[in-house]
């Protein structure tokens, strides 16, 4: 739980940001009940809320984004500095997902690395380069439009996105 109040507005943005996100879905007609809850699901959705949270809330060291409090910068020079083959790892977890969400997703996670939520630093990579190609309006309907499992996959590869995917 951040310590600060300032630190718990970060947090309050990125849970909205999913509230926000599924209310767009929704409108769009998203269909929930036929969606794959999996590696892809979680890079996607726990990248997207990081990204929109430091939007909401500019100014803080990058890692408060991430943790939530001050303790932030190591873990973010961590994944900076591994981040090649932080992906690499996440890419074949996602290709045989089985209860791999604590690793990559969760508080009380990051066996292999001694860290938590690792996964959100390659989402919120992701959905930058997303924004990038495509825009951040875009980016959000992302995944009411096409399955997001082979633009990932396509990104996790060759680190591109399909133009307009």
């Amino acid at each position: 739980m951040p310590n600060q109040p300032a630190f718990l507005r970060v947090l309050v943005a990125h849970e909205m940001a999913h509230a926000f996100h599924f209310h767009m879905l929704r409108e769009a007609g998203f269909q929930f009940s036929q969606l794959a809850w999996d590696g892809y699901t979680s890079l996607y959705l726990e990248g997207l809320a990081t990204f929109v949270s430091k939007l909401l809330n500019p100014g803080f060291s990058e890692g408060v984004y991430f943790t939530f409090d001050d303790t932030g910068d190591d873990w973010v020079s961590f994944c900076k500095e591994n981040y090649a083959g932080i992906k690499v790892r996440l890419n074949a977890d996602l290709q045989h997902w089985s209860m791999k969400e604590v690793e990559w997703f969760r508080l009380r996670g990051g066996k292999t690395y001694g860290l938590d939520r690792v996964g959100y630093f390659v989402g919120t990579e992701f959905i930058s380069s997303c924004v990038e190609s495509m825009g951040i309006s875009e980016t959000i309907m992302l995944w009411g439009k096409q399955d997001i499992k082979p633009v990932i996959q396509q990104w996790m590869g060759d680190g591109s996105v399909p133009f307009g995917a």
